[in-house]
């Protein structure tokens, strides 16, 4: 060993520890480029270990030492490793400091690693085993601690697994809680290794998990926050490596960490630990919590503990926002039967509390649940809403900002049904931003935000004077960056709910927001200006392409520096702004697109992993001994799998989410002059679908179906025909991008466990097939069938169990039929059930066969607890119908049974679904059903005089107009045609006007004296759906509507007069 050599790397080291950053570089910098690269290092490394008085030097040259082992140790000579070996474990045991013990013990790890596959150091496990019996605590603690390090890093055999675990089991009772903790650690390291098939080890296992809570419940007792950070890293890592190790004991787990998490005698840093681990555990073992019913035990404690306060950086962990993150969680993974309705029993009771907190929480709980529980939040409403209303108006602050908070979640989540009651809250919210502090202020600003965006058009106009006087002087006012940013997102929402009636506040508006673009450098600032980019869209696609054109081209100027700016907030709002101007302007937008392609390639292209955070300023003392300490980890790269399985996210993440879905946009409104960039937008977005955020995942998988559909439509076919082979010939270029688009998804399907992206996958698969029909198939017919099989047998990845859960014991394996569907799980299905829609469709009477293998899988539905479920199999079966037409005839008897029972399910849903498809089968069907019209018209009477589900009205209209297109004689015209005439025009549901005015047309034909007498009464009706929402009705409809009112416009000249738009129209 060169002691010139030893003494110059001990002095770098002594650097490296003094509080100078500049000091620190260079002596860095010398380690790295030179020293650390000479193979004498290590054996001076290991001398300074022995010799240095400075502990953290010590330290350092352990870590510096571990690294260097597997490089330089096999080279060294074998007398001068069997003096290194000894020598070692004596200054290991002599070591006073616990961190440098730590450091020591990895170095023997690492060594460990090299040594005892090749048959060397094999009196290490004796002398271990012996120190950790010793009855000095040091030494039984660093035994331990090797021990561990040993099982983390080497690669054991299953014999010496099970010796470990033994070991483990007896130390984990020591007197000395600090041997006690590290047993737990030693575990974990054994858990990271264990295979769920080597019976006897699992067992072993299983019985050391007593012991594990204990330890746990001592150290919460005594406050030991790194004590219990340890061991429930050890827990959190149970439910990521194997299912089988705690699955029979997870009950007793969650039971232990309920009581933690609530206990206000627990300091909070550890409650937070504890609330985590749930929060980890409804992610990856939600099946599981079903199964044992622990749904609603957990969201009574969660709900408790929201009542209590939140910090004030709403970035900060506390106890209540971790509990509201839970029951976020909660109502996504777990059914409504264990999470929703319980917790509406809980909140009514919370609502009437004295307590402000557990006002708040009620509110707050209903708030987070709304988006993976939206359909019962739906079903609620009514017991909801008078809770919101009396939050908005209570005396106590916080409870006034939970109620804006639920109400701003509802109405993003089920804007349809709020905006319904929109009378009842906008004034309510008005005044509290008008006359409350900053804090409700904001929150208040945010709720219109949220409730403007449900409105429509007839609906805002009666606010927009006053609304846009507010908040436009809000902008002009100095008020926070943060509260601009809110002020200026509602104005968007505003724009967007009010289209063309925008236009008188377009210019000021303008003005106003143009004066927030040019802020100040710093995060608020970037945020504000990135809002303001959002709402300039928002109110672009409102006014239209010539109000918005002087504006144009600085605006898109200024998105693209926004893009250079290194703030991926301010890059996704650019982004966003880019594809609403594409919608806006279409193929026009074609001139931007050289500058604007590139910049969401480069978003793309991010790399997560080379962002670095920086310290600024020199560290003390304790601060080196922490990275030191923290830096004593494995330094293997990081495993991918698991960084999935956290669910891994950061800005950069989130930012490459938006600029996949921009490209798609962009791509589907631009038309023809993007087919130049088509080529590697797929590139990049097929690159883009493995990545481990599923926000990105589903952008890119959605993005790329919305550009192999816009490639269809700009080749210009004819219409496609239902049937296979394609009767219609398709360029080979459009059927190899929906070949390679179909792969994409399909392989992504085969390993995905996000629900959500394998819905969208689903949906996307049959959106293209309904718009560009058999072409979208391809040669995949037949796996497209398996997959939507595999999904109605309840047997796809995502449907099989739990992320992670390895179970063999067949007692340990959770079964389908053990657990409720969640919301997700129906959303999942019913993805499915849009395949099997999509391919009636594009195939018509040639489907049949593979429809009669779905049918009874779909059909089983119906007897779902699940409402959701049944209206499901409900609507499938009657789309179908509607796709293969006659040949749905084979199943009449079958089907019209199930739809006559479904007319009078406890659910509204189903029975709006039930008559929608019982007109739909009355229609195609050949087998004769008029003698069953009088019995149908009896269970759709309820429709017309009750209020049973939104489009329920709507849907009976379409079933009643179906029949009469087909046998009116069986139909009572006298009694049912004024009632359903004195209903128009629908307003729910735009697609059964097709049945509707066909059938009135046909009547007028027939010069019908029932529909005669009531010509009157249906001008405002004709002139609601010409004028109205483009959607309402075809092409061919509207000309056939318009001729109608041209031949009866001289006996109803007064009456028209009355509708300027409508004379126009017939001019």
């Amino acid at each position: 060993m060169d002691s010139q050599f030893t003494l110059e790397l001990t002095q770098l080291l002594y650097q490296s520890t003094a509080p100078d950053t500049t000091q620190i570089t260079e002596a860095t910098r010398a380690l790295e480029t030179k020293y650390l690269k000479e193979p004498s290092a290590l054996l001076s490394l290991l001398h300074i270990m022995a010799t240095c008085e400075n502990f953290q030097v010590r330290q350092l040259a352990a870590i510096e030492a571990r690294k260097l082992c597997h490089k330089y140790w096999p080279d060294v000579p074998a007398d001068v490793q069997n003096q290194v070996r000894a020598n070692l474990l004596e200054i290991t045991i002599k070591e006073p400091e616990g961190i440098v013990r730590h450091a020591f013990g990895r170095v023997i790890a690492a060594l460990a690693k090299i040594d005892l596959p090749d048959g060397k150091w094999n009196d290490l496990s004796g002398f271990l085993v012996q120190a950790a019996m010793d009855p000095n605590d040091s030494i039984r603690e660093m035994a331990i601690y090797v021990l561990y390090s040993i099982a983390e890093t080497v690669d054991l055999d299953s014999k010496l697994l099970l010796d470990f675990v033994h070991l483990f089991s007896r130390t984990i009772t020591d007197s000395s809680r600090t041997v006690r903790v590290t047993s737990v650690q030693g575990l974990g390291a054994v858990a990271e290794v264990l295979e769920s098939d080597d019976k006897k080890l699992l067992h072993a296992y299983r019985d050391t998990l007593p012991s594990m809570l204990m330890v746990l419940q001592d150290v919460v007792q005594v406050g030991d926050e790194d004590a219990c950070k340890t061991v429930f890293d050890v827990f959190n890592t149970f439910l990521i490596v194997s299912g089988a190790i705690i699955s029979k004991a997870l009950g007793n787990i969650i039971e232990l960490i309920i009581g933690i998490s609530t206990s206000n005698q627990i300091d909070d840093e550890i409650r937070c630990m504890a609330l985590s681990f749930i929060i980890s555990c409804i992610r990856f073992k939600s099946r599981k919590l079903q199964a044992l019913k622990l749904g609603k035990s957990l969201i009574l404690s969660l709900m408790q503990v929201a009542t209590e306060e939140t910090t004030e950086d709403a970035d900060e962990d506390c106890p209540a926002r971790l509990a509201l993150r839970a029951i976020d969680l909660l109502s996504t993974h777990l059914s409504p039967t264990q999470v929703f309705y319980p917790m509406m029993e809980a909140i009514m009771t919370f609502s009437q509390s004295p307590e402000p907190g557990h006002r708040k929480a009620a509110l707050l709980s209903i708030g987070v649940a709304v988006e993976g529980s939206s359909e019962s939040v739906a079903s609620s409403l009514p017991n909801i809403f008078p809770l919101i209303v009396n939050g908005l108006c209570d005396v106590d602050m916080n409870v006034r900002q939970a109620a804006l908070l639920a109400l701003s979640q509802i109405a993003v989540e089920i804007p349809m049904e709020v905006s319904k009651h929109h009378a009842q809250f906008l004034p309510l919210v008005f005044e509290l931003m008008s006359t409350q502090g900053v804090k409700v202020g904001k929150s208040a600003c945010n709720c219109i935000d949220a409730l403007l965006e449900g409105l429509d058009r007839s609906e805002i106009s009666g606010y927009l004077p006053m609304l846009m006087e507010r908040l436009v002087g809000l902008l002009d006012s100095n008020v926070t960056p943060d509260i601009k940013s809110c002020v200026a997102a509602a104005i968007g929402s505003a724009a967007f709910a009010a289209q063309e009636d925008f236009l008188p506040y377009f210019e000021r508006t303008m003005a106003s927001l143009s004066n927030c673009l040019h802020t100040s450098d710093d995060d608020e600032g970037y945020e504000l200006r990135g809002t303001v980019m959002d709402t300039l869209g928002a109110i672009a696609n409102a006014v239209g392409k010539q109000a918005f054109l002087p504006f144009t081209e600085q605006l898109i100027q200024l998105a693209y520096e926004g893009i250079q700016i290194d703030h991926s907030r301010l890059r996704e709002c650019s982004f966003c702004f880019y594809a609403v101007l594409a919608r806006v302007y279409k193929e026009e937008f074609a001139p931007f697109l050289p500058h604007i392609v590139p910049a969401l390639f480069k978003s793309l292209d991010q790399d997560e992993t080379d962002v670095l955070s920086e310290k600024v300023g020199a560290p003390t003392a304790d601060e080196i001994g922490q990275l030191l300490e923290s830096s004593e980890g494995n330094d293997d790269e990081d495993d991918e799998e698991l960084e999935k399985a956290m669910g891994v996210n950061s800005a950069i993440a989130m930012e490459k989410e938006i600029a996949a879905d921009a490209l798609g946009e962009i791509c589907t409104y631009v038309g023809a002059p993007f087919a130049e960039y088509l080529e590697p937008t797929v590139e990049k977005l097929v690159s883009s679908t493995t990545h481990f955020y599923e926000g990105v995942r589903k952008s890119s998988l959605t993005s790329l179906w919305r550009c192999a559909i816009t490639f269809y439509k700009v080749c210009n076919l004819p219409q496609w025909k239902p049937g296979l082979p394609l009767q219609i010939p398709v360029p080979d270029a459009v059927q190899n991008i929906f070949a390679a688009v179909r792969k994409c998804s399909f392989d992504t399907l085969d390993e995905e466990y996000e629900k959500t992206v394998a819905t969208d996958i689903l949906r996307n698969l049959a959106e293209a097939i309904k718009t560009c029909g058999p072409v979208v198939l391809g040669d995949d017919y037949s796996k497209i069938c398996e997959i939507v099989m595999e999904v109605l047998q309840k047997q796809h990845i995502v449907q099989a169990g739990d992320i992670f859960d390895e179970d063999f014991e067949e007692e340990d394996v959770v079964s389908n039929e053990e657990v409720d569907d969640t919301e997700q799980d129906a959303m999942f299905i019913d993805s499915a059930c849009d395949v099997v829609i999509a391919l009636s469709m594009a195939l018509a009477e040639s489907f049949v066969e593979s429809f009669q293998v779905f049918f009874p899988h779909i059909v089983k539905y119906y007897s779902s607890n699940n409402g959701t479920e049944r209206a499901m199999a409900v609507a499938c079966i009657g789309e179908v119908a509607g796709g293969i037409e006659s040949a749905i005839t084979p199943f009449t008897a079958d089907v019209f049974t199930l739809f006559m029972t479904a007319l009078e399910d406890p659910e509204g849903e189903v029975r709006s679904n039930a008559a929608y498809s019982m007109g739909l089968l009355c229609q195609f069907s050949t087998e004769n059903l008029s003698s069953e019209y009088l019995n149908i018209l009896q269970k759709l009477q309820p429709f017309f005089t009750q209020e049973i589900f939104r489009t329920a009205l709507d849907n009976a209209i379409g079933c009643i107009s179906r029949l009469i297109l087909h046998d009116q004689n069986a139909i009572p015209l006298d009694q049912v045609l004024p009632i359903l005439l004195s209903k128009l025009p629908l307003k729910e549901d735009y697609l059964e006007n097709a049945p509707l005015y066909y059938m009135i047309l046909h009547l007028y034909r027939q010069k019908n004296p029932i529909l005669l007498q009531h010509l009157g009464d249906l001008i405002p009706v004709f002139a609601s759906v010409l004028t109205g929402p483009a959607e309402q009705l075809n092409d061919e409809l509207r000309t056939q509507l318009i001729n109608l009112l041209k031949e009866i416009a001289p006996e109803y000249q007064t009456l028209i007069s009355t509708f300027p738009h409508l004379v126009a129209l017939l001019q």
